[in-house]
């Protein structure tokens, strides 16, 4: 005959006795291997979802590391632009006022000319004009 183990169970006033019997210990092993690989399967489920979190927590560090570069390459480039586009406006600025400088070098020379042929034509009337006349006097232009 097979070997029955008595089980007491209690809960508050209650007490309950029965007897493992050899299927009824079987049916308890079949629903402990059910219930490990339940835990089991649950135990894989977790792990998955954690790799799957690490994944995507890799995923978008990597992404915002290739935005930051793309990011900070775009922005070295918007500096150079603005870099070439300010030393153009200094250039052409540099340009007016050297254009500017030549125009007023030209103005000087010229007034400097018309100055100097009307002195010589001021010069031909004085000698010619003779000395006693009123309202001629002769004066002189010193040019540097």
């Amino acid at each position: 005959m097979a070997k029955h183990q008595s089980v007491s169970l209690t809960k508050g006033h209650f007490e309950h006795h029965f007897e493992i019997t050899p299927r009824r210990s079987q049916r308890i092993a079949e629903s402990n291997s059910s219930f490990v690989w339940y835990l089991r399967s649950i135990t894989r489920n977790i792990t998955m979802k954690q790799q799957d979190k690490k994944e995507k927590q890799k995923n978008r560090r990597q992404t915002l590391d290739r935005l930051c570069s793309g990011s900070g390459l775009l922005l070295s480039v918007v500096c150079c632009i603005a870099l070439i586009h300010v030393e153009l406006k200094l250039q052409e600025h540099h340009r007016l006022i050297s254009h500017s400088v030549t125009f007023c070098d030209n103005m000087e020379t010229e007034i400097l000319r018309k100055v100097e042929q009307d002195y010589r034509r001021w010069q031909v009337k004085i000698d010619t004009t003779p000395r006693g006349t009123k309202g001629w006097f002769s004066f002189e232009i010193v040019l540097q």
